[in-house]
């Protein structure tokens, strides 16, 4: 029986996904799907090397290119009863599998657990992992109904968790096929249906932070991409949670002026922001909302307390 399906999608990083694709074990119970997005490296040697261990290797061969429509192609493919997802240029820990299995016959719909991240070649800690474990710690230090929804809402990675792959094909949850913050609006669908969730500080996954990933990319069409998101993610949440809820949630969340402002500082120029701030105000995303900014500022008075 298959109980794991692991989703990678792949462009022009053979050397990386050779590296990653030996932390996951040979087993039954594990189903490899890796697909690759048209790649312009040769990519036969580490085809035949997923093929040689049972695994599935496809070619993206729609029309359109990125991470989500590699993601969704896998999607299509996946068999196990949990769906877990890895990027390309990361990595499994040496005992990741061993701690999954012990949560396969879990009734929780999606697992957290605690990411870490590192720069490539080296255990120097890198800071890409330190929001998603602070909201596990907190959530275990105090299980409230706050933290849970911290959890499901904040959590935006598909890395380093388990999510039932019945969930996702029951309610057709896709990634967005854009290229950049593919996985933010499927993670928040995914947590949204998700009924029992469970927490864990046991670390799986290892985040390579360093030169070369999208996170180090800049280009004006990813960065309309993360303001098209944005707005969805930003309509999304305020639809469906509760005024209580969405208390929970600071200014990079319901503050429009977040994305201008840091379209300004990477650089884009003020074209560009006047271009967001009119998508903005044409979609009915609030460039201040007074309640994210009290939220924001009453973090800040209560670190300063606590130091």
């Amino acid at each position: 029986m298959v109980l794991f399906s692991v989703i990678i999608p792949h462009y022009n990083s053979v050397k990386y996904l050779e590296e990653l694709i030996e932390t996951i074990p040979v087993c039954e119970d594990v189903q490899l799907i890796v697909v690759d997005d048209k790649s312009d490296e040769d990519t036969t040697g580490v085809e035949a090397m997923v093929k040689a261990r049972g695994g599935l290797f496809l070619h993206n061969t729609t029309d359109k290119k990125g991470a989500g429509t590699c993601r969704n192609l896998g999607l299509k493919e996946a068999v196990g009863k949990w769906l877990l997802f890895a990027d390309a240029d990361d990595y499994y820990t040496d005992d990741a599998f061993e701690k999954v299995r012990a949560h396969a016959d879990s009734d929780a719909d999606i697992i957290y657990f605690a990411p870490t991240s590192t720069f490539r070649y080296s255990d120097t800690h890198a800071k890409r992992h330190i929001n998603y474990v602070k909201l596990v710690q907190e959530y275990l230090n105090n299980p409230s109904h706050e933290n849970e929804i911290s959890m499901r809402y904040k959590f935006i990675i598909p890395v380093s968790k388990m999510v039932r792959n019945e969930l996702v094909q029951k309610n057709g949850f896709t990634f967005d096929e854009v290229p950049a913050s593919n996985d933010v609006m499927f993670s928040l669908k995914c947590a949204y249906a998700a009924g029992k969730i469970e927490v864990t500080e046991d670390v799986i996954y290892r985040i390579i932070s360093g030169e070369g990933t999208l996170t180090t990319k800049k280009s004006e069409k990813n960065y309309w991409a993360r303001v098209r998101i944005f707005k969805e993610r930003y309509h999304f949440l305020k639809e469906r949670l509760m005024k209580e809820e969405l208390k929970v949630f600071g200014i990079s969340t319901f503050s429009g002026i977040v994305m201008i402002y840091r379209a300004l500082k990477q650089g884009y120029g003020m074209k560009m922001a006047g271009e967001i701030w009119k998508f903005f105000r044409e979609n009915q995303v609030k460039l201040i909302d007074m309640g994210s900014v009290r939220t924001s500022v009453g973090r800040k008075v209560m670190r300063k307390k606590s130091a």
